[in-house]
């Protein structure tokens, strides 16, 4: 489906630690081949999402550009209390953040995948954690999606058969400019603090000592 990475890539592209530092989504060094398939039955009751990212997440094209991300998700089940494969639609989010002149950011959804339990199958890790089952998911959106120097949010959601739709912990990253590309023309300006200094002041009564 579009913009979810093909094998080809996950079997040439980078290795991310999971959270207990192994290496690749396997646990084992160059395990991507184990990760296709996985007996593991899917499940239904999730009661949480939890993301684990390398810090340096990012995909690249065939020209060097920033093209997509890696993240390692586990679908936590309310009886083990553990990641799970799951059934439902999961939904990821990307999202570019502009700064508010008030502080905080506004979101503008720039890309967004929907993928099933067929879909999401490719991306299953077939060695267990210790915090349960988990997806290593190696996400590309569209070629004419440009946020390098961009601070974006990345979402997760699930929905379950009883229309409970479970939202993971939003992740805010900054898209690094490769060496040998132009960075943005309008570079994004850090979100205002709101403070003392920038707030109106009372008038100073009169007799008062200065602060």
């Amino acid at each position: 489906m579009p913009g979810v990475a093909l094998f080809a890539l996950l079997v040439s592209g980078c290795e991310a630690p999971g959270p207990t530092g192994e290496s690749g989504p396997s646990g084992t060094q160059g395990g991507w081949l184990e990760a296709l398939f996985s007996p593991s039955p899917a499940q239904d009751d999730v009661i949480a999402i939890r993301q684990f990212y390398n810090p340096l997440p990012w995909l690249r094209d065939a020209d060097g550009r920033i093209s997509g991300f890696y993240t390692r998700a586990y679908f936590v089940s309310a009886r083990t209390n553990k990641g799970v494969f799951v059934r439902g639609p999961i939904t990821v989010t990307l999202s570019r953040l502009r700064p508010r002149a008030t502080g905080g950011y506004d979101r503008e959804l720039v890309h967004e995948w929907t993928l099933d339990e067929e879909a999401a199958r490719g991306f299953r890790v077939v060695k267990t954690s210790r915090l349960g089952d988990s997806y290593g998911f190696a996400l590309q959106w569209p070629p004419e999606v440009d946020v390098m120097g961009r601070r974006v949010e990345i979402a997760f959601a699930y929905q379950r058969a009883d229309g409970r739709v479970i939202r993971g912990v939003p992740r805010q990253l900054f898209v690094p400019v490769p060496p040998g590309f132009a960075p943005p023309r309008d570079p994004e300006p850090a979100a205002p603090t709101p403070d003392s200094a920038t707030r109106p002041t009372s008038p100073r009564p009169a007799g008062a000592r200065p602060s």
